[in-house]
């Protein structure tokens, strides 16, 4: 799902990534008939891991979220 969802990243300023749009998210997930509370609990984790990787590589914050 997170891969499916890449294009939803929700940036700000001068490129920094905060996060997923969840309501876009959502609805792809329900597109494809996915569980939506195994969604809620696990997203969370993965869009950190995701900002963090990100933000990271882009030499922001050392990771931090």
């Amino acid at each position: 799902m997170v891969l499916k969802s890449t294009g939803q990243l929700n940036v700000v300023g001068m490129g920094g990534t905060v996060g997923l749009n969840f309501p876009a998210v959502f609805s792809l997930a329900d597109a494809l008939d996915y569980n939506r509370r195994t969604l809620a609990e696990l997203l969370p984790w993965a869009e950190r891991g995701l900002v963090v990787a990100i933000n990271t590589k882009d030499g922001e914050n050392d990771g931090e979220v």
